[in-house]
């Protein structure tokens, strides 16, 4: 995953020629799953990661989680997230999130790259409606319907997408977790906007319980042949108090990038917050993400 604002100031108009839709690289800052491995299940039910999240695992009847993004001045990202899931009858679900990403602080630069222009527009905007079932207890599969809008400068342009998700959960003795899913395909899209294919499995460490564990796993996202990003990660949680840390290898184009992430989330009854951290190289200064999910029983 790579994050290259200095690309965005100095060639604005090459961004609009290798994109049909302005912003895809912008979807791939993992709202609401900066610790974690998108693939799996987390808390906020969001389906960006993989659509089979919003399915249940308990008697809530309906869930509603929403997470923020903020990075440093020197990039100038920011992203929203909100999402909301039911459940049906017969195991299934359905959710809709709503994900917005913009770039701010982006000034024309025609001629004299140390003479800024008016302001450029830069951002996108990604509505998603996911049907989603569990089978079993062990198995659940989604299928999310997406729309995304995005802009630069004064391009303005959007396209449907159709994303599928499965997990498989509880397996073994280790009660290992296997997720695998696509983000942003779009059926006969551009080439320059390939999907994201997410894989990831965890398994329990030590414990007894989902509430007394600890976690290690393995996560991969795959863009194309010269972009991926590999995550080693690890969770422990005693009580209402979970922590998260992890490594991510972003290899893109020959460039390798190494990111350590951390993440606390506590459990208070019906609600869940969450904090994450991710450092930049380069000497920026980290990401930071906040969470808040609720259910309804």
């Amino acid at each position: 995953m790579k994050r290259m604002t200095l690309i965005l100031l100095a060639c604005p108009a090459c961004l609009a020629s290798a994109q049909t839709v302005p912003g895809a690289d912008l979807m791939r800052f993992p709202i609401g799953y900066l610790d974690r491995p998108a693939a799996l299940r987390g808390d906020l039910g969001s389906d960006l990661g993989n659509p089979a999240n919003v399915s249940f695992t308990d008697s809530a009847r309906a869930r509603l989680g929403v997470a923020a993004i903020q990075t440093p001045s020197d990039q100038g990202v920011s992203a929203q997230l909100i999402a909301m899931s039911v459940a049906l009858r017969g195991e299934l679900a359905a959710g809709i999130t709503v994900a917005r990403v913009t770039v701010d602080d982006l000034f024309r630069t025609d001629t004299d790259p140390q003479t800024f222009g008016r302001k450029i527009s830069y951002g996108t905007t990604l509505y998603s409606a996911t049907i989603a079932r569990r089978n079993a207890g062990k198995f659940s599969a989604g299928l999310a319907a997406r729309y995304r809008r995005g802009e630069l400068d004064d391009e303005r342009s959007g396209a449907f997408g159709l994303d599928a998700g499965v997990l498989a959960e509880h397996i073994s003795v280790r009660d290992a977790s296997a997720g695998l899913a696509t983000f942003l395909f779009r059926p006969g899209g551009d080439k320059d906007e390939p999907p994201t294919v997410n894989v990831a499995v965890d398994a329990r460490a030590f414990g007894s319980d989902e509430k007394h564990q600890v976690r290690g796993g393995l996560a991969v996202s795959i863009i194309d042949r010269a972009r991926r990003e590999r995550f080693v990660f690890g969770s422990a949680r005693y009580g209402i108090w979970e922590g998260r840390a992890g490594i991510a290898r972003a290899d893109a184009f020959g460039v390798q990038e190494w990111r350590g992430r951390l993440g606390f989330l506590l459990r208070y009854g019906r609600y869940v917050v969450g904090f994450a951290r991710e450092e930049n190289g380069a000497g920026l200064s980290p990401n930071y993400q906040f969470t808040l999910n609720t259910i309804i029983r």
